[in-house]
């Protein structure tokens, strides 16, 4: 880490450790945040941009509503669910990983292959981890220590020694550099807070969600995500814990009732923006740059959700129509909501979520075959054909 770039920061401080080699080095720790706006010297820019998401959170919010009133036999899980699943694939593909939305539904009906498995599950060790939070959340327990323990232990179940932290949902209790492959304190990009501050810092953390302060929710998010990452409170997962607690936060505050907002697809497409605006803070003190790019990226995708909401009204009144006016049978309606969750499925699949006859189930698949609405991706099998619905995946692209 270059020790003269974060000498003079205004927003934490140098402190020395003894590295491995007994050589002396230095690690940053960043002080309690700031709990009035007026302290973080934001531009009007800033501001008006705070002043945009807070407006485009309010309309993402009130389409779910319309969407339930426009649709109230349409189960909200099965708009939900390809949310979740973006969300997964774009934050653990920030990390590294090589999925694709397509190959994780696909995987859910068959296995993966090898060289795939351990993405995979990374991917539903994801939504996993952000379903538990979202059920404390819902059983009273606050965005806290606690919740940030659990749902690291929910992301790294299951994971091989090389790709999980070896201490699952516990605080790291060694120190960490932040580079490329073999870098050292000196050659790291940053070097967070040595191990024996991490306990205090995440309680200071904690404090800061849960105590009264004079910030608008929004920028309280980004300050909160900002000190996670700097904190780097685990041996490895806190990019991915980081970015759900976005997600948990907006549903805790009540910005969102439904979890609709990914914000992960803009962090993945300006990935190398969001490293160097995180790491500007704690070099320079800039907040206005961090927060800038963490609003514009609320409207951003705020947009995109607007859009996929409206687009899966059209689609699923347009197929419904055509369904009912064909005469198909009620097995066939319910595939057709089925596949808004799931728009790659098999038989066996179709026949487990609907709770019906594999007959009844391969029926219904070809009713919508015939009716263009699911093709075959693999027609050389004669059994465990995979289906696809390629006009309904497209309601739920950008």
């Amino acid at each position: 880490m270059d020790i003269a770039a974060f000498e003079d920061s205004p927003t934490g401080f140098l402190e020395k450790y003894t590295g491995v080699d007994g050589r002396e080095c230095c690690a940053y720790v960043p002080h309690p945040l700031p709990a009035e706006i007026s302290k973080l010297n934001l531009s009007d820019t800033a501001l008006c941009l705070i002043a945009d998401a807070a407006r485009a959170f309010g309309e993402v919010n009130g389409m779910a509503k319309t969407l339930l009133l426009m649709l109230p036999d349409l189960d909200i899980e099965l708009i939900l669910k390809p949310q979740l699943r973006r969300e997964a694939v774009a934050s653990t593909r920030i990390e590294g990983t090589r999925i694709s939305d397509t190959e994780v539904q696909q995987y859910e009906v068959e296995e993966p292959p090898e060289e795939k498995r351990i993405d995979y599950q990374e991917v539903q060790n994801y939504i996993a981890a952000l379903e538990h939070g979202l059920q404390l959340l819902d059983s009273g327990l606050p965005l806290c220590v606690r919740l940030v323990r659990e749902i690291h232990g929910r992301l790294m179940e299951g994971l091989p020694q090389e790709r999980r932290d070896g201490n699952p949902g516990n605080f790291r209790d060694k120190q960490v550099v932040i580079g490329g492959p073999g870098a050292t304190a000196e050659t790291a990009r940053f070097v967070p807070p040595p191990p024996g501050k991490v306990e205090d810092l995440m309680h200071g953390w904690e404090t800061f969600l849960n105590e009264p302060n004079a910030l608008p929710p929004l920028v309280q998010c980004a300050l909160m995500h900002y000190q996670f990452e700097t904190i780097h409170p685990f041996t490895d997962g806190n990019g991915r814990v980081g970015r759900l607690l976005i997600k948990l936060f907006f549903y805790e505050r009540q910005l969102l009732n439904y979890p609709l907002l990914h914000l992960s697809g803009f962090l993945e497409r300006h990935r190398r923006e969001y490293y160097d605006s995180l790491l500007a803070v704690s070099r320079d003190g800039d907040w206005e740059g961090w927060i800038r790019f963490f609003m514009q990226g609320v409207i951003e995708q705020s947009e995109e959700s607007l859009g996929t909401i409206r687009r899966v009204i059209k689609a699923r009144e347009t197929y419904r129509r055509q369904l009912e006016e064909a005469g198909a049978a009620r097995s066939a309606l319910r595939l057709l909501d089925l596949l808004f969750a799931q728009q790659t499925v098999t038989a066996r699949y179709v026949e487990k979520q609907l709770g019906v006859s594999f007959p009844t189930a391969q029926s219904a698949i070809e009713f919508l075959v015939e009716q263009g609405i699911l093709i075959t991706t693999t027609p050389e099998r004669r059994r465990n054909r995979i289906y696809r619905a390629p006009r309904l995946l497209d309601s739920f692209e950008e």
